[in-house]
């Protein structure tokens, strides 16, 4: 996994870009309730179901970038 970018935002929301295997997703990670996160692939609209392995993958690779920055 390579982290794109990062936005912080304003509120609880951050909003990560990350590649995995040629596919650019789109993390949303909320501090505000945990179930509030959210993974979709960026060209196709897609959303990945949450509590899937990959959903899950890329959200703890998302927050350990955060903590990390």
């Amino acid at each position: 996994m390579k982290l794109i970018s990062i936005d912080r935002g304003w509120g609880t929301h951050k909003t990560f870009v990350i590649e995995k295997n040629n596919v650019v997703y789109c993390v949303e990670i909320s501090n505000w309730h945990d179930n509030k996160n959210e993974v979709r692939e960026m060209y196709r609209e897609r959303k990945i179901r949450k509590d899937s392995k990959l959903h899950d993958a890329l959200c703890a690779f998302a927050e350990s970038q955060l903590a990390n920055a």
